[in-house]
């Protein structure tokens, strides 16, 4: 199964888009926090990384950056 992580403070939005993707045989796992994103990232392989822009501690530019 494909992987997706979401990183974004919203939390109804990440179910929401946990719905849809699964119907496409995606799994989205999320982090509300840029710490907790990376963390999940450094342990977990993801074909895909979504970010919000405006996060908590650092915003999704600099998470970007963190992530190259």
């Amino acid at each position: 199964m494909h992987r997706i992580l979401l990183i974004d403070d919203d939390t109804r939005l990440a179910d929401l888009l946990g719905q849809y993707f699964a119907q496409f045989g995606f799994e989205l796992e999320s982090a509300t926090r840029p710490g907790q994103g990376l963390a999940l990232l450094e342990k977990n392989g993801y074909e895909l990384v979504i970010l919000d822009i405006m996060l908590p501690e650092m915003d999704g530019f600099e998470v970007c950056k963190t992530i190259r």
